[in-house]
């Protein structure tokens, strides 16, 4: 989950990304519940990740320059 916000802290224009990423989930288990952590990222998700972010990041920009 992300959400990109335009400001800085001195009112600059600085368009970034914050996002959450999940590093596990939480699975019931014996007891109540364990923390089971997901396996890291290939090399290939990566590169997938940097082709299709930019697409989304423009489409996204461009629906809140139209006052959404």
């Amino acid at each position: 989950m992300s959400f990109i916000p335009f400001f800085g802290s001195a009112l600059q224009v600085t368009p970034h990304f914050r996002s959450l990423v999940p590093e596990g989930v939480f699975v019931p288990g014996e007891g109540g519940v364990r923390f089971e952590a997901l396996p890291s990222s290939t090399q290939g998700e990566v590169e997938r990740l940097l082709r299709v972010v930019p697409s989304y990041t423009s489409i996204s920009l461009s629906i809140y320059n139209q006052g959404w």
